[in-house]
């Protein structure tokens, strides 16, 4: 994989992790908002009613009312325990996600040298460039014995394949 689309993947891997963030701060937004607003207005009724209980005013309360107010109780926190198990599969998630990118990261060449035939076929380039590219000295590869007589084949290392993709061929 070229260094280029390791990049791109890495940015891509920063940028879901972006929205995933964002998505999360959203659902605990709204829902907080609303668990918050859903809390104050039982708390609210609550204690109109227990004011209009104790000072024995002729708003009573009544049994319906009671029910109504449990009710939106008991739906907020069916809320705040829907948001805790979000929150716990993001947390899962953005773990998952951290050991993924260090997996990534720390992942080592499969080889230090690699044969004009593999490094044409990584390039997208034809095994004859490459030779051209290693005679003329536009890429620094070495020669090593490939068991055909006095010939030698060229080899290129893997941090020169790297610079190549990265920055380009020598200059002439």
């Amino acid at each position: 994989m070229s260094s280029n689309s390791q990049r791109n993947k890495r940015n891509e891997i920063h940028i879901e992790r972006a929205r995933i963030g964002l998505r999360e701060d959203q659902v605990r937004g709204s829902a907080e908002s609303e668990a918050d607003r859903w809390t104050t207005n039982a708390r609210d009724e609550v204690r109109q009613a227990i004011s209009g209980l104790v000072n024995g005013s002729s708003e009573t309360v009544s049994r319906q009312e009671v029910a109504r107010i449990e009710a939106e109780r008991d739906g907020l926190l069916a809320l705040l325990r829907a948001v805790a198990s979000v929150a716990e599969r993001m947390d899962r998630c953005e773990t998952l996600l951290t050991e993924l990118h260090q997996l990534a990261k720390n992942t080592t060449p499969a080889k230090e040298w690699y044969t004009v035939s593999e490094t044409a076929a990584i390039l997208n380039r034809a095994e004859f460039t490459v030779r051209e590219w290693c005679r003329l000295g536009r890429v620094n590869a070495g020669k090593r014995d490939c068991g055909r007589g006095n010939s030698q084949e060229w080899i290129v290392s893997h941090s020169e394949l790297h610079r190549i993709q990265n920055e380009g061929l020598l200059p002439d």
